[in-house]
């Protein structure tokens, strides 16, 4: 939480400017001529429009993720070195997209089909849809992403092969996958745990970390 708490606020902070100046390009462009009956043309591409989001917060990934590689023992310049040359960003940025993006994506498609080419009904329903995602969708979500980057980052901090253990925040919801991992005992970094896991989190609101087991 120490870590996170203050990444997670600034990564939410720049996803929703990101959310604001997006819908306001597509406010502008649902007040010119040209008919809009296809998300691409209000939105962009998909993979444009993912990576928007991605790049935005990918300085605060890569501090959750270089947390992570410490707290197993590392220091920083060889957790960053980790981080970096493995990628340990890519699982959160894939969360990103599956739980934010291409739900937003999706409803201004339905958002557009229901219009049927009425540019003034269409924005009423895009500022309804940004504001839920500004006001709820994020915040929902970003503590999973953010703890997925530490997560890898701490896989990735350790040499294959290292004795790693689950551990379950005593804080934490209870959840008998979590208690699984951990009743496992001691793994090789770069093996599964029972739930078929390498690392925490496991689950949407999973708290566990993964610990050297030396």
């Amino acid at each position: 939480d120490e870590v996170l708490t203050p990444l997670i606020l600034a990564a939410a902070k720049k996803l929703k400017r990101v959310l604001a100046d997006e819908q306001n390009e597509v406010l502008h462009a649902l007040r010119g001529k040209e008919l809009v009956r296809d998300v691409d043309l209000m939105v962009g591409a998909a993979d444009a429009q993912a990576g928007r989001y991605a790049s935005a917060i990918d300085a605060e990934l890569v501090a959750a993720a270089v947390a992570g590689a410490e707290s197993m023992g590392g220091d920083l310049a060889a957790g960053r070195d980790a981080v970096m040359r493995q990628g340990s960003i890519a699982p959160a940025r894939e969360l990103l997209v599956l739980d934010i993006v291409t739900p937003l994506r999706e409803r201004l498609a339905r958002c557009v089909a229901d219009a049927d080419g009425d540019h003034a009904e269409l924005a009423s329903m895009v500022r309804v849809a940004y504001r839920e995602w500004k006001n709820t969708r994020i915040d929902e979500h970003l503590d999973d992403i953010a703890r997925t980057a530490f997560g890898r980052g701490a896989l990735d901090g350790v040499t294959p092969g290292t004795r790693i253990c689950w551990i379950v925040d005593p804080n934490g919801p209870e959840c008998a996958d979590a208690e699984d991992n951990t009743l496992a005992g001691v793994v090789r970094a770069g093996a599964a745990f029972p739930t078929d896991h390498p690392c925490a989190p496991a689950h949407p609101g999973c708290r566990c970390m993964i610990a050297p087991a030396d």
